[in-house]
């Protein structure tokens, strides 16, 4: 009689034991759990929000000028009639360009239909 509740008593130790860990290890995966799901919250509220970022510009923090522009080259000036003129001359480059193609093509399918 007395193994048997020695055996009793061994196995109710094991059992608690048992369930303090598989308690613990769900605690954990239940915490791990929740952690994501409100990582994913924020992130969708920064999503919809725009992002955390809402200051101004360091410069105007700070009252500093911007840096200078990284661009290579001249400034491009930016009145109405220099940009006209720009854009004139882009265009007058995209037609000349399109004039080159066409006549290539008109070259090559004539050389097909000659075949």
């Amino acid at each position: 009689m007395k193994e048997v509740i020695k055996a009793i008593g061994v196995q109710r130790v094991w059992e608690a034991t048992s369930n303090a860990d598989v308690a613990a290890a769900q605690e954990k995966y239940y915490k791990q759990s929740e952690d994501t799901k409100n990582k994913v919250r924020v992130a969708r509220w920064v999503q919809e929000s725009g992002g955390l970022i809402h200051d101004p510009p360091a410069w105007d923090k700070y009252n500093k000028k911007p840096a200078q522009s990284l661009a290579q080259g001249d400034a491009v000036p930016f009145t109405p009639s220099e940009s006209y003129k720009q854009k004139a001359d882009s265009l007058a480059e995209v037609i000349k360009a399109i004039g080159v193609q066409r006549t290539w093509e008109a070259t090559s399918n004539a050389d097909v239909a000659a075949a």
